[in-house]
């Protein structure tokens, strides 16, 4: 299972644009996780419901809503978001 998530969660950033081999300073697991978390929070309100996490396009990459969702409420706060990301991506990593 951290296989798909770390596959999904790689996609997910290559995406993103934030992958190029030629950075002059790679921004750091964290700060990739907190990026891609605004673009996935369609309103604003600090959560990703499942909707969001849907259409931000996240699930195609074979991960899933319910492996991010730490304490189980139906949403997946920026905090959760970002600690599943960094358990997967070290840093210095070529996410």
């Amino acid at each position: 299972m951290r296989t798909d998530i770390s596959k999904s969660l790689l996609a997910i950033g290559l995406i993103a644009g934030l992958a190029s081999p030629v950075m002059a300073e790679q921004p750091s697991p964290q700060e990739i996780a907190a990026h891609l978390f605004s673009k996935a929070d369609a309103d604003g309100d600090g959560v990703m419901t499942a909707e969001e996490y849907d259409a931000s396009g996240f699930s195609r990459f074979g991960g899933s809503f319910k492996a991010l969702d730490g304490d189980v409420d139906g949403a997946v706060s920026e905090e959760e978001y970002i600690d599943a990301f960094s358990r997967h991506h070290s840093p210095g990593e070529n996410i």
